[in-house]
């Protein structure tokens, strides 16, 4: 059985239900659009968002409040602060993308 979203309960701050998060449109403060949130790999310390850009290039987000500075669920978008080499971490040569 199916619950409707204004069934399910009203989660705490800072707590997130995954399929709301899948297919936000994320940003970063200095780089811009970064892509899209295809996944969230729940991880020991902190989860990560699995962001893929237009080209593919992958880059794993960790669910921290040092990265993250807002995530609006109505809007479909996550706004970030990534430390500089994160983004595009694992695209060919390591290089930075946006």
């Amino acid at each position: 059985m199916l619950a409707l979203a204004e069934d399910l309960p009203r989660l705490p701050q800072d707590v997130y239900w995954v399929e709301r998060l899948v297919g936000a449109q994320v940003t970063d403060a200095n780089l811009g659009d970064i892509g899209r949130v295809v996944d969230v790999i729940v991880a020991g310390g902190s989860d990560l968002l699995l962001v893929v850009n237009g080209d593919g290039v992958e880059t794993l987000v960790p669910m921290v409040k040092e990265f993250v500075n807002e995530i609006d669920e109505v809007s479909g978008t996550i706004r970030l602060t990534l430390p500089e080499g994160l983004s595009g971490l694992n695209a060919p040569g390591g290089q930075e993308t946006a």
